[in-house]
């Protein structure tokens, strides 16, 4: 890019406002940054057997059309603490009833659409989920976003040490 091309980009990027950015501005800084995203694990015990409740995105998804993925979020400049959980407990999971989240780990890794830093955590589902399907963690679908793999295996283990987060 030129100095001019450059300044005209930084000038158009200056009339932004902090917080939920187009999509196509979005997916261009995410190439180029790294993301901050928030995603819990939902996970339901059943008699020594552990499923995970697995959300589908929509056909149109630019990135990952029709794909299987746990519920999260990326962090606005404009969140508190607690607003990305508040969307993924009220929005993604549709009030769903859990536990409270329980941090599992910090993730670094490519999700496709550019480099997150993640902080995963889980919780317990009890009852019947409002929203998406439950799968057997050891036999997951094969049209899950590729790298939730390592991130609901974290999430299984925490789950499992730390006794099953009882439902709030």
């Amino acid at each position: 890019m030129s100095d001019d091309e450059v300044k005209t980009l930084a000038d158009l990027l200056a009339k932004l406002k902090p917080g939920f950015l187009p999509p196509a501005i979005f997916y261009q800084i995410a190439r180029l940054t790294i993301t901050p995203v928030i995603v819990i694990v939902p996970l339901y015990y059943k008699l020594g057997e552990i499923d995970v409740l697995l959300l589908k995105r929509d056909q149109n998804d630019p990135i990952w059309p029709g794909k299987l993925h746990v519920p999260r979020t990326v962090v606005r400049p404009t969140d508190d603490a607690a607003s990305p959980f508040v969307r993924i407990l009220s929005e993604e999971l549709a009030n769903t009833k859990t536990s409270q989240p329980v941090f599992v780990k910090n993730i670094l890794q490519n999700s496709g659409r550019g480099v997150e830093a993640t902080q995963v955590y889980c919780v317990a589902v009890g009852g019947q989920p409002t929203v998406g399907e439950f799968y057997d963690v050891k036999k997951l679908p094969p049209n899950l976003m590729e790298h939730l793999s390592i991130i609901i295996s974290a999430a299984v283990e925490t789950f499992l040490a730390t006794r099953k987060p009882s439902l709030a």
